[in-house]
């Protein structure tokens, strides 16, 4: 069973710091494994849009009324006893960010989210979205004369790949394993001109597991979701 350590996950919270202030933000969601994620539901200023998790493909983009932390709802009764929407959680939202991606995951009987800045309208084939959601510092490489990029526990960024458009790059990934810095990942990815690569580190045991996902782009005429 894959291990998520918390204090791991909540270092991404305060790593990016306060949301600005701002009437609206791209909200796309991410299970983090194969499990089902309560029925949940996000304001967007005039309807109260479900949130869908799947460990598959990010949710399509909710333009929800921003508020830091941002509340996620669920069905229930109000205080008068009426049918009404009530908070769930609260995500801290990271700093500067007009989009995000809200991964959510279970631990036990209880639901964890954290929110992690991804401006998704913006991104390219290249742009590739890599999460160290593990608790050990990754090295991850990609093409044979890259710099490995060091990405510490909890940290999330955009790195520009720089393989061509409709080829592939080579990847590796090494870690400290067992008091020595091993390679534990190494394989050929695709680099398809209208999908990016979102990849996810986590634990397994004694083991990381690299998980990449297909992120189908948004199509220009698309790329700014009506409000």
């Amino acid at each position: 069973m894959i291990h998520l350590i918390p204090t791991i996950l909540i270092s991404m919270l305060a790593l990016s710091g306060a949301a600005r202030a701002q009437d609206k933000i791209a909200v796309r969601t991410l299970a983090l494994r194969p499990e089902e994620i309560p029925g949940l539901f996000i304001h967007t200023g005039k309807e109260h849009s479900p949130l869908g998790f799947s460990a598959v493909q990010p949710g399509e983009v909710v333009m929800a009324q921003a508020a830091n932390p941002l509340p996620l709802l669920r069905s229930g009764t109000g205080a008068d006893g009426k049918a009404a929407y009530v908070v769930a959680h609260k995500v801290k939202l990271p700093d500067q960010s007009a989009g995000i991606l809200l991964l959510g995951w279970k631990e036990g009987e209880e639901a964890r989210f954290v929110a992690i800045k991804d401006e998704f309208a913006k991104a390219a084939y290249n742009d590739w979205l890599l999460i160290n959601a593990s608790s050990r510092p990754v090295a991850f490489k990609a093409g044979e004369t890259a710099t490995p990029l060091l990405l510490k526990p909890g940290v999330s960024t955009t790195h520009r790949i720089g393989a061509a458009k409709g080829e592939g790059v080579a990847v590796t990934a090494q870690a400290p394993i067992k008091g020595k810095t091993r390679t534990f990942f190494s394989t050929y990815w695709p680099a398809y001109p209208d999908k990016r690569s979102v990849v996810i580190f986590v634990d397994d045991g004694e083991k990381i597991v690299c998980k990449r996902i297909s992120d189908a782009l948004p199509k220009p005429e698309t790329a700014k979701p009506e409000e």
